[in-house]
């Protein structure tokens, strides 16, 4: 009992002392339940915390990246633009070239130099034809072109049809645009694409800042693989067939060759390829597409019985004979060493034996023997033996073996430390404009063909007497054969240049994030619709300076415009024209309206003005508007037309007004300073930038070939001007006077902010006087106020653009003149840059696709 009872009050003093120590507060007023509730939520509040941390470092990197993908993607963009801009000199014939080279060494022979030396040189002298054409060969132009290819002489044939004439056309013909090399064969149509850049990589440097992201993969289907195709080359002008060798072709049936000319005619099992090869087909490389896998095919010389080449070694760069290689290696340099390896005619083409190995020849040796190639080897071509030949005129040569090896293993180095972009342009549009250089003997040139049609009909009447008086003009005419006409010193397509549209695509990859940049890129002449155009007023003082602009086409109106004011009828040639009479004389057939002229053979042309108005009135009131089409016997006009109706018998006149302002000068100063006098049109704002240059006024200057923040005319080293030349910018207010005298060729560009803070008030004067008079042969487009004083020529156009609040003062002792020049115009396009067509730069974030591209 004693001890039962002693255990009794040791359990309850226990008790009450855990009462009292769980009842006891720390010295902060906490009880153990409450300090452990807190503890809990103050772990939520960090587990809270830690997780808000990550969302906001994985939006942050995120954010980096996205910023990161869309400046490398404007970058990119910038240096292909670069690239574009990139010059290079026009080139005289190769029948010139060697004219020329032959000359300069009979030019030192005998001491020939000091006698030639005496000479006087003036446009009557021997050798100014000869000076000339060095002379336009030292413009610079944006786009280079390839000589086409030689007209072969024709062979006896047996119902044949005849080779068809080579193909002279500029847009087959383009080498390069800038340092964007074009590949042979390739045609700029609609629609191509050109792959400047290809899963190019950049390193970003971000181990510092952000860990490698984890990588994601996933199964994919089967897809087709074409491995070789079997003969995978052939002759122009030839029905053939191949073989394809490969994986999962089986469920394929669409097939093509990148080249039009080619046609495919039939698919076999096997599969078995049958095609025909049209004549015109060079050759060189082709793509052939099956499905959405391609391989190489290759178009060889036609062979001629010349001798067979022959492949002695081919060496590396480093001097080592080629015997093995590994795949996905690039830009190997090889050189060939052989006989007969060329033959002088076209290009020999290196035929490799399986798909993924793509030769291309960088140089060729004169004698034959030798040939530098770059060789690319896809990562996919398969390990082993493989070789290369040389097809020529005189046959395909031995094969060169050698053994390709496995790809060297990299490490991934897709992470957030590297950046992956692709890009490339697709042509939107093009124009060919042809005759840019005004050539010394281009009007003989011209005449040339319709004096031979007249001598040929007069050979046919004439008799033995008259046959042989023309036969002595015939061996005086062998002895001046040897004079080239400037025509014949140019290549063939040096006096022609494009106008191009391309849509510009970089696409940048950072970690997960993809931003494609696009933009239109162009190179177009600049619209210049008027001998003077601005959006403010044109004040004449007096005198005779005079503003020229052109009258084109004319016709009269042959049914009245009540019907539709954007329809002018003319009597021309109806659209059917299918009905023919039958002559009393001779009974033949002939059209019934053949007699009658027709719109486009008036000469009028889509965008040009039109005007109608009555003939023998004076015009207070031009009523004009805009060619849409043509047809033969309508002009239709863009909308809104004319204002006003008009009647049978009244006139219609393509014109380009001397004028273009925002206030029409009156009557009396009309008559006095344009011509024609009546012709001259006020449109709002038609002097705005980038309306007629197709780009920003602010970007110019950095593409210019000579820009300025000083007013004076640019000289030689010896002080004497030089003027301005090709494209000019000028930054700030000039005053061209006697002593500093405006001249050159080109375009000239005068941005007046640079003084007045923004705003274009500054007043750009141009003065000169009889023995020193400014003559400006191109375009000056003045962004500020204009002043002309004194003897001014300008042949081309002006552009005043101030913003609607300047004006233009001709001084009343102004002579001379502003000429509207349509070739002056044209030949503008040499000196203008690719730059971007405002409006068109959009971000997107769908990644650009290749498959289709050249």
């Amino acid at each position: 009992m004693a001890a039962s009872g002693k255990t009794r009050l040791n359990s309850i003093i226990i008790t009450k002392y855990e009462k009292a120590m769980t009842a006891q507060r720390c010295q902060q007023g906490l009880t153990l339940p409450f300090a452990l509730i807190l503890t809990f939520i103050f772990s939520a509040l960090v587990g809270v915390a830690y997780m808000f941390v990550l969302i906001n470092i994985s939006s942050m990197q995120s954010s980096l990246h996205s910023i990161q993908a869309v400046t490398i993607a404007e970058g990119i963009n910038e240096r292909i633009k670069a690239r574009l801009n990139t010059k290079s000199k026009m080139k005289v014939s190769p029948e010139q070239e060697e004219r020329l080279k032959t000359g300069e060494e009979e030019f030192t022979e005998e001491g020939e130099e000091d006698l030639a030396l005496e000479e006087e040189f003036d446009e009557e002298s021997e050798s100014y034809d000869e000076y000339y054409a060095d002379e336009v060969t030292k413009i610079a132009r944006y786009i280079t072109f390839r000589e086409p290819p030689e007209e072969e002489p024709g062979e006896e044939t047996t119902g044949e049809m005849p080779l068809a004439p080579p193909e002279v056309r500029p847009e087959a013909n383009v080498k390069s645009i800038g340092s964007i090399e074009v590949p042979r064969g390739i045609v700029l149509t609609k629609g191509i694409m050109l792959v400047v850049f290809k899963d190019e990589k950049l390193n970003l440097s971000l181990k510092d800042i952000a860990p490698e992201m984890p990588k994601y993969f996933r199964d994919k289907l089967p897809v087709p693989v074409i491995k070789s195709l079997s003969p995978n080359f052939c002759e122009a002008n030839t029905r053939s067939s191949f073989s394809v060798t490969g994986e999962n072709l089986s469920n394929i049936n669409e097939a093509s060759f990148s080249n039009k000319d080619i046609v495919i005619e039939d698919i076999k099992g096997g599969p078995t390829v049958e095609f025909l090869v049209n004549m015109d087909v060079m050759p060189g490389l082709t793509r052939f597409y099956f499905g959405s896998q391609r391989a190489e095919f290759y178009i060889i010389p036609p062979y001629d019985g010349s001798s067979r080449p022959a492949i002695d070694k081919i060496r590396m760069q480093d001097g080592n004979d080629l015997l093995e290689e590994k795949a996905n290696e690039r830009n190997i340099t090889l050189m060939i060493y052989g006989y007969d390896l060329y033959l002088k005619k076209s290009e020999p083409v290196i035929i490799p034996d399986i798909v993924g190995i793509v030769p291309k020849i960088r140089d060729l040796s004169p004698n034959g023997k030798e040939i530098t190639i770059t060789l690319d080897i896809d990562k996919k071509v398969e390990p082993g033996t493989h070789s290369l030949a040389i097809a020529t005129e005189g046959g395909i040569s031995n094969s060169w073996l050698f053994n390709v090896l496995p790809p060297e293993k990299k490490e991934a180095d897709l992470g957030a430390n590297v950046a992956t972009f692709n890009s490339s342009l697709t042509l939107l549009d093009i124009k060919a404009v042809e005759s840019l250089l005004p050539l010394i003997d281009e009007e003989e040139t011209e005449e040339e063909p319709q004096e031979a049609k007249d001598k040929t009909k007069q050979d046919e009447a004439t008799d033995f007497e008259d046959d042989m008086e023309e036969a002595e003009e015939e061996e005086e005419d062998e002895e001046l054969e040897e004079e080239f006409s400037e025509k014949e010193k140019l290549s063939p397509l040096a006096n022609t240049d494009l106008e191009t549209s391309w849509l510009l695509e970089t696409s940048c990859m950072v970690g997960k994030i993809t931003k494609t940049i696009s933009e239109v890129i162009q190179r177009k002449t600049p619209k210049i619709s008027a001998g003077l155009t601005t959006n403010g007023k044109v004040n004449f003082s007096g005198g005779s300076f005079m503003i020229t602009g052109l009258t084109t086409s004319s016709t009269t109106l042959f049914e009245p415009t009540y019907i539709s004011n954007t329809h002018l009828v003319i009597e021309g040639p109806s659209e059917e024209n299918q009905e023919t009479i039958q002559t009393i004389d001779t009974g033949q057939e002939r059209p019934q309206e053949a007699l009658k002229i027709s719109a486009v053979e008036l000469g009028f042309t889509e965008g040009s003005l039109v005007a109608v108005y009555e003939s023998g009135k004076d015009i207070e009131d031009l009523d004009f508007g805009k060619v849409k089409t043509i047809s033969p016997n309508t002009i239709e006009l863009a909308l809104p037309g004319l204002r006003d109706f008009h009647f049978e018998g009244e006139q219609i006149a393509q014109f380009v007004p001397p004028l273009i302002s925002n206030e029409k000068p009156s009557k009396e100063e009309g008559n006095n300073h344009l011509v024609p006098k009546e012709f001259k049109i006020s449109i709002q704002k038609a002097a705005i930038f980038k309306n007629i240059f197709g780009t920003n006024l602010d970007g110019l200057g950095d593409l210019a070939d000579f820009f300025t923040n000083e007013g004076s005319v640019p000289l030689d080293e010896s002080g004497i001007p030089l003027g301005y030349m090709g494209l000019s910018f000028v930054e700030g207010t000039p005053i061209y006077d006697e002593t500093n005298v405006l001249s050159g060729k080109g375009i000239l560009a005068i941005d007046t902010r640079s003084d007045n803070a923004g705003n274009p008030a500054g007043t750009v004067e141009i003065r000169g006087d009889s023995r020193n008079p400014a003559e400006f042969t191109g375009i000056i487009y003045v962004h500020g106020n204009l002043r002309i004083d004194g003897n001014v020529n300008v042949n081309g156009g002006v552009i005043v653009d101030n913003d609607s609040n300047g004006q233009i003062e001709i001084a009343s002792n102004a002579t001379g003149g502003i000429t509207y020049n349509d070739k002056v115009i044209r030949q503008s396009l040499l000196y203008t840059p690719f730059s971007t067509k405002p409006g068109t730069v959009r971000i997107s974030n769908k990644p650009i696709d290749l498959e289709d591209a050249v």
